[in-house]
């Protein structure tokens, strides 16, 4: 069920694909900008209260977020 639920909220390939389409074509803010739009409610306030600035590091935390969240459950 975990899986499903990464599949269903945050699609492995979503990040790549945001990469290859945009990160050479916009300013870095704005691709972050983007990743967050894309991302859950939770996971989208997790990255503004901790203050998250670069694309890597957004998608590093998620990625540990999410991982913690699946072994709770």
């Amino acid at each position: 069920m975990a899986d499903e639920l990464k599949r269903k909220y945050l699609p492995p390939s979503f990040y790549h694909k945001l990469l290859d389409n945009t990160i050479e074509q916009e300013a870095p803010m704005k691709v972050l900008s983007k990743f967050r739009a894309g991302l859950r409610n939770d996971l989208q306030a997790e990255l503004f209260a901790r203050g998250i600035d670069t694309l890597e590091r957004a998608y590093a935390l998620v990625q540990d977020l999410d991982e913690v969240k699946s072994h709770r459950s």
